[in-house]
C-alpha cells in the first residue's frame, strides 16, 4: 500500500461520479482475460481503496461478473468505474476514469499480457491531435 492523493472520476456521459479521500491504496495491471473483456482494454488498471473514502454522485449500475466479484459501470453509457471482490472493503477503479496519476504497484496474470506491449516505447508518436481530441476541455483530458 502506498499513499494515494485525494482524486475524483466518473464516466464518459458524466451520469456516473465519485470522489475518493487521500489515504492508502494500491495500483495494479491485471491481464486476466475477465478483467480485459469488462474494461475492452489490453492493459486494465485498477486503484483500489477503500469503499469509506467513496463519495458518490450517482448510482452505478453492477454486474456480477463472477461467484467471488461484481463490476460496476455507467448504466447510460457503459463506462467501466469498479472491481469489487464480494467479500472485500475495496473498489478497485478502473484507472482509465479516474482523474489520478498513479504508477503500478503489481501485476496479475502477467503471463497473459499482450506480446506487443513490450514495443511500446518504439511506436511512432504523430505529431498531431486526432480529430475533435481539441475540442475536449482540458478538464475532461485525464
Amino acid at each position: 500500500m502506498k499513499d494515494i492523493p485525494a482524486f475524483e472520476g466518473g464516466c464518459l456521459c458524466g451520469a456516473v461520479r465519485y470522489t475518493v479521500a487521500a489515504g492508502p491504496g494500491q495500483v495494479n495491471l491485471c491481464f486476466c482475460n475477465m478483467c480485459k473483456q469488462a474494461t475492452g482494454a489490453p492493459v486494465p488498471a485498477f486503484i483500489s481503496v477503500a469503499r469509506d473514502r467513496v463519495v458518490w454522485h450517482g448510482k452505478p449500475a453492477v454486474y456480477q461478473s463472477s461467484a467471488i466479484a461484481s463490476r460496476g459501470f455507467c448504466g447510460t453509457c457503459g463506462s467501466p468505474l469498479y472491481y469489487a471482490g464480494n467479500d472485500s472493503s475495496t473498489f478497485g477503479f478502473s484507472m482509465g476514469c479516474a482523474k489520478v496519476a498513479v504508477a503500478p504497484d503489481m501485476v496479475f496474470y502477467h503471463d497473459d499480457h499482450p506480446a506487443w506491449l513490450a514495443q511500446i516505447d518504439k511506436l511512432p508518436r504523430p505529431d498531431f491531435q486526432p480529430a475533435g481530441r481539441s475540442d475536449i476541455p482540458a478538464r475532461d483530458r485525464f
